[in-house]
């Protein structure tokens, strides 16, 4: 209706300027075509919010809802949601919401708890993404990016142990830069928490995997340790690594935990737009 109102003023203003001024050499054709162009162009803007009134209209009727991010779901359930990141340049993706953790609103980016999956994967698999949403899962480096290209997201990281311990940790920042840059993670400085500060050591490192290998150590940490992380010599924290219980070294670990690379029993990585 807007769209419509300016279209007609601008016609209706266009017809009155050309009909009162009579005066030779003033340059009619050029501000016609001008404005003829303005003109399509404001059909063009109306055609497409038509489109996506249409598209939405369908996803409602269908129960599809795809929203920015988990802060904007239409219920606090926690649960699966489509999301569309503003200036995500892929397709919408699936996300795990958690609406059960501080107020809710946090995308769960990775989940561990029982060892069931094999994180010792491909550079591909980790840019895409593998496992189960409604299990143990790696939500994709792309889709990290393309969540946390464009707005200011912190991260919460929540762990347990074996012996029923859980702690977390907290920081004001986390970005997954494009895989361009190698997926290089950018954090934020430590705000808290009892789990204690292990990754900021891993601040402005690039991603490897089993066949990339992008860190300073010799020889692979990845091939070492048996899964993708942001390795540098190797690690003080590898939320990937190995799961069996019981086991230090080479294990999904938190250094400052336990100090100690005790494997944990549960992991989640999750993050929310500040």
């Amino acid at each position: 209706m807007k769209i419509s109102l300016v279209i007609f003023v601008l016609v209706t203003i266009g017809a009155v300027t050309f009909a009162s001024d009579t005066s030779n050499g003033f340059g009619y054709e050029l501000i016609l075509e001008e404005f003829d162009q303005l003109r399509e162009n404001l059909l063009d803007i109306r055609n497409k919010s038509q489109q996506t009134l249409a598209i939405n209209a369908l996803r409602l009727a269908l129960g599809v809802h795809e929203v920015p991010s988990c802060q904007n779901t239409p219920n606090t359930t926690s649960g699966m949601y489509r999301i569309h990141p503003e200036l995500s340049t892929i397709a919408s993706f699936l996300v795990y919401c958690d609406h059960s953790v501080e107020n809710g609103g946090w995308t769960v980016i990775h989940r561990r708890f029982d060892g069931t999956l094999n994180f010792n994967r491909t550079w591909t698999e980790y840019r895409d993404g593998f496992g189960s949403l409604q299990g143990e899962y790696w939500l994709g480096l792309e889709k990290m990016h393309q969540i946390t290209r464009n707005d200011n997201y912190e991260l919460l990281v929540v762990m347990t142990s074996f012996n029923g311990t859980t702690k977390s940790a907290r920081y004001q920042r986390f970005i997954v830069a494009s895989e361009f840059e190698k997926y290089k993670l950018i954090l934020g400085q430590f705000v808290g928490g009892d789990a204690g500060d292990s990754f900021s050591s891993h601040d402005g490192l690039m991603f490897s995997t089993l066949d990339r290998d992008n860190d300073s150590f010799d020889n692979s940490c990845a091939t070492l340790h048996k899964s993708g992380w942001w390795f540098q010599k190797c690690y003080a924290v590898n939320l990937n690594g190995h799961y069996e219980a019981g086991k230090t070294g080479a294990s999904m670990s938190w250094y400052r935990f336990s100090n100690s690379y005790d494997c944990l029993k549960e992991a989640r990585m999750l993050i929310r737009k500040m």
